[in-house]
């Protein structure tokens, strides 16, 4: 806990070549840690070549801490969490569109109520397609509480978007963090992870980043994955019981 009594919050961006997708993120988070100085800044470069680097060394005196890691997005969120000190957590990525002025709003409702393992808020979502144009697509997220059972019979299982969820750091660390096995739903493995942990979560009225979806994203270059992941997750983790009911869910309609 911090001197103004709420919780220190954690960000980690984790990037690569996209210096200036990245510089723009990064300006907003400053934005932010100008109006919240109980906020640590973490980076970690995925092996940028176009200039990221630089743009890193340039702000260094600014970031809590910065690394290198080439062995994908979760693994760097897995440095990135090691090196964090905030009783709180929250990716963010370096090709969504950041909304500052929220982190005090979440930290005093984490003050007030540290039972939940996660505390998210609203995520908007912009479909972008070959060509660049854009349209809003209504994901069904709504804001409320978050139980295990309620994940899964959600109309989408992105219901909590990764980048607008702050997470316990004990929590997190007690699941293990990210599982690196995952190539695209390890967001949602630790999801099903923190709730079978015993927890709740929170889904607040308040937007906090708007995601941008193209062709080129990892999401939608591996659809396959990106839709068998979270039952593999849940075999894994020899949860049958929730696994029949995500899978008939799913065979139900359609999540993702």
């Amino acid at each position: 806990m911090t001197p103004s009594g709420r919780p220190r919050l954690s960000l980690i961006l984790p990037t690569r070549n996209r210096k200036d997708l990245f510089a723009a993120v990064l300006e907003t988070v400053f934005r932010d840690k100008r109006d919240h100085p109980d906020l640590e800044i973490i980076v970690v470069d995925g092996g940028s070549t176009d200039g990221t680097v630089e743009v890193i060394r340039a702000h260094e005196g600014d970031l809590a801490w910065h690394g290198t890691s080439d062995d994908g997005i979760y693994a760097a969120l897995n440095l990135g969490l090691r090196h964090a000190t905030g009783e709180y957590v929250r990716m963010v990525s370096d090709d969504d569109e950041y909304v500052t002025g929220c982190l005090p709003y979440f930290a005093d409702y984490a003050r007030e109520h540290p039972e939940y393992l996660a505390i998210g808020g609203m995520g908007g979502f912009v479909q972008v397609d070959v060509e660049g144009n854009e349209r809003d697509v209504d994901m069904g997220f709504h804001p409320g509480e978050i139980t295990m059972d309620s994940y899964i019979h959600a109309d989408s299982l992105v219901l909590c978007v990764h980048e607008a969820l702050f997470f316990r750091r004990d929590a997190l660390e007690a699941v293990g963090g990210w599982d690196t096995r995952f190539n695209v739903s390890a967001d949602i493995d630790v999801m099903f992870r923190l709730l079978r942990y015993g927890g709740k979560m929170m889904i607040l009225p308040r937007t906090v980043m708007i995601a941008r979806r193209g062709v080129t994203s990892i999401s939608q270059k591996h659809f396959i994955l990106a839709r068998v992941e979270p039952l593999i997750s849940l075999i894994l983790a020899g949860q049958w019981r929730i696994f029949g009911k995500c899978l008939r869910v799913i065979m139900r309609k359609h999540l993702f």
